[in-house]
């Protein structure tokens, strides 16, 4: 599909495997676009199924998620899936379950800390021994989901700020955009889990960790555009100035 639709690719049309989408913000721009994408399918004799098409839709399920003027959310069909699971009993059980759940993980804040009772227990060095801890993790998890969190869709234009948060067991961030009269909006959320040596480390070394991880993850966002970096970390304002810093920050 990226060779049939060549230069329409990523700029009228979304491709993914052999399904695309044609974004428009009016009518006649939306009637151009499928036009020319149905010139491309038509040049490499490609037809299409009436059936499996839809046009002009203000809101799709795409990819398991639901795509809309609002802004982007989990999908109906996987969050239901995900709310009838029972409680794990086996190992693989908790990776599948914090697998199908990770998959969503940008809508979750800190979404590694609250799995962590989970995936402790795939530890090789963990004994079995599912705890309140662990029904807990497991149940804020379907609820939070369940919820069905809307995330912003994100516009460059807008002014855009990425807030950073560490602890010992994970770190984390928010990629915020500030939306005409002044209301901020989360775009997606960012965490990981630290490893055992990271939770080790000095609270500096862990925020400015959040940082580069946080700026490494959000890149397709960032790169080449301005933006506040939000910590409540003040030690990392002499980051850029102080001649003497620990190797690992350094680097």
């Amino acid at each position: 599909m990226d060779k049939v639709l060549g230069p329409l690719k990523n700029t009228v049309a979304f491709p993914y495997i052999d399904d695309v989408i044609i974004p428009s913000t009016t009518v006649e721009e939306g009637l151009e676009r499928v036009r020319l994408v149905l010139e491309a399918l038509r040049k490499h004799n490609i037809t299409l199924r009436l059936s499996k098409c839809s046009f002009f839709c203000t809101k799709i399920d795409y990819l398991g998620r639901e795509i809309s003027a609002e802004g982007i959310r989990p999908g109906q069909a996987k969050i239901a899936a995900i709310s009838k699971m029972v409680p794990p009993e086996t190992v693989k059980q908790v990776r599948q379950f914090v697998g199908l759940a990770g998959y969503f993980r940008k809508f979750i804040r800190n979404f590694a800390k609250v799995v962590e009772p989970l995936t402790r227990l795939t530890r090789k060095d963990v004994r079995w021994c599912w705890e309140n801890e662990q029904q807990d993790a497991f149940e804020q998890v379907k609820v939070l989901l369940t919820s069905r969190p809307v995330l912003a869709i994100f516009d460059p234009s807008l002014p855009t700020e990425l807030h950073t948060d560490a602890s010992s067991l994970a770190v984390g961030a928010i990629l915020l955009q500030t939306h005409p009269g002044g209301v901020q909006r989360v775009v997606a959320y960012f965490s990981r889990q630290t490893t055992i040596d990271q939770r080790q480390y000095h609270s500096y070394e862990l925020e400015t960790m959040a940082v580069v991880y946080a700026l490494q993850y959000f890149r397709v966002y960032l790169l080449g555009l301005q933006f506040t970096v939000v910590t409540d970390c003040n030690a990392l304002r002499t980051t850029f100035t102080k001649k003497d810093l620990i190797p690992r920050v350094g680097r």
